[in-house]
């Protein structure tokens, strides 16, 4: 009978064969970066002039396509649970900014539980990844995921942090997290001249507008976009920072997402003063001194979030696929912005467009590539693919394969789409919306006094400033 080899060797042959055994790739990681209301309309002029130097570098190694926005609202919470769901706002549960409370007249935002269906991070989860997600609209309270979120009400934009953590739960998940990064809150009234200056130039009375007109009591602040600058300027702030701070001290997840959102808030209340041209001569003439001290206003504000892009993509590991995504585009209303007499109606100059961006590079992309028809409902499955994950079947869209490098798909060919595990039922936390936190939302054009949500429609037809002046 022969002698058995000793264990050593045998465990040295064990280890021998699981050296050289193939090992499994790498799982594709995937940065998903939202810019709100961002468009090309913009963007073009300001690549040609060398403005954007890191989305001109993502766009030089990848593709750029024009995204289509959702048919069926304007309001960018509807937009973006579209975005991050695949489904239409009937199936995502979120129909606007607020919903009718408790009792009647009652208004409260949208929360995380009134999302019917699974988020991408959900389906990240139960494909077995992890995901960051920072500051996605309606991600309060934070969800218990495989990974972390920063809520959205982390941010003081829209909604005032005026009450002590233990009063309201949920800021982050993990609940921990929040102490790590509590301190990179830009608070609105922290705001200074001299960090706008690149943005523009403003009164002494503007100045004081900006910094009080969202703390009256009179219910007259409505549309207000100075407040709207203000509080774009320091969210946008907050969100890079953590975003940054995150990725420097935690682990890459395989899905980091993050939210930039002042582009959507300055394209509403200065495009009079970017494009005067755009306003038709039977609304009015946009002030001179307005156009002179702030047509760089929503330059300023992409080349801000440009900045904090760069930043991100010097921290991702260098084998993420991006993409940048916007939920809509931005035109002129026809309105020339106001007066200068009157510095609490100055706003509402441009208005949603339904031809948001979508700019992607990165190991899944093909460079140069084209799409030619694509839209929000496109970017849940399109993610998955570039994450090597079998799209979803809740999704009504589908992956834009045209993006897709051939190598890429022949080491991750496409899957199967799969259904998705039902939402457990959650319950709403019943906190009540400060005042201050409501008359954020006035003071930006978002809800009226009574609670009630504003309409926003589109500009009819494509070219902006078309004299209906819609």
């Amino acid at each position: 009978m022969p002698s058995r080899p000793p264990l050593v060797v045998l465990a040295l042959a064990l280890l021998f064969a699981t050296s050289c055994a193939p090992s499994e790739p790498p799982r594709p990681k995937v940065a998903f970066l939202g810019v709100d209301g961002a468009t090309f309309t913009v963007i073009d002029p300001l690549l040609k002039a060398g403005k954007l130097p890191n989305l001109a570098k993502l766009i030089d190694r990848g593709a750029r396509v024009v995204l289509e926005s959702s048919p069926e609202s304007d309001a960018s919470p509807v937009i973006w649970n579209s975005i991050i769901t695949g489904t239409g706002m009937d199936e995502h549960g979120i129909l606007s900014f607020t919903k009718p409370g408790g009792r009647p007249g009652e208004h409260r935002i949208y929360q995380s539980a009134d999302r019917k269906v699974p988020a991408l991070w959900h389906m990240v989860g139960e494909r077995g990844g992890t995901t960051g997600a920072i500051g996605l609209w309606n991600t309060w309270p934070a969800e218990e995921i495989e990974g972390y979120m920063i809520s959205d009400r982390f941010t003081l934009s829209l909604f005032t942090r005026n009450f002590a953590a233990e009063q309201a739960p949920a800021l982050t998940y993990p609940d921990e997290l929040l102490d790590e990064v509590a301190h990179l809150i830009a608070a609105p009234d922290d705001i200074s001249r001299e960090e706008v200056a690149a943005l523009g130039t403003f009164s002494d009375a503007e100045w004081t507008e900006l910094m009080t007109a969202d703390k009256r009591k009179s219910g007259v602040v409505g549309g207000n976009g100075l407040v709207a600058l203000k509080f774009g300027f320091q969210a946008q702030k907050t969100m890079g920072a953590v975003s940054l701070e995150l990725l420097r001290t935690q682990e890459q997840p395989d899905l980091f997402m993050t939210f930039l959102e002042l582009p959507d808030r300055v394209g509403h209340h200065f495009w009079h003063a970017y494009r005067p041209g755009d306003v038709p001569k039977r609304r009015g003439t946009v002030e001179p001194e307005w156009v002179e001290r702030w047509g760089n206003v929503i330059p300023g504000a992409y080349e801000d979030a440009d900045r904090w892009i760069g930043e991100m993509l010097a921290e991702l590991d260098p084998d993420t696929t991006v993409f940048v995504i916007s939920d809509h585009g931005m035109q002129a209303s026809g309105s020339p912005g106001g007066v200068i007499d009157n510095l609490a109606t100055m706003a509402h100059s441009g208005v949603h467009r339904s031809d948001g961006i979508l700019i992607a590079a990165g190991p899944a992309i093909q460079a140069g590539s084209t799409v030619d028809d694509a839209g929000v409902f496109d970017i849940v499955n399109t993610t998955l693919a570039a994450m090597g994950m079998a799209p979803s079947s809740q999704s009504r869209g589908r992956v834009l394969t045209e993006l897709f490098a051939p190598g890429f798909l022949a080491e991750h060919p496409l899957q199967p789409p799969r259904d998705e595990t039902p939402l457990p039922p959650r319950e709403p936390l019943t906190i009540e919306d400060s005042e201050a936190h409501r008359s954020q939302l006035e003071a930006i054009g978002y809800i009226d006094e009574t609670g009630e949500n504003k309409r926003f429609d589109r500009a009819e037809g494509s070219e902006a400033g078309n004299d209906d002046g819609k």
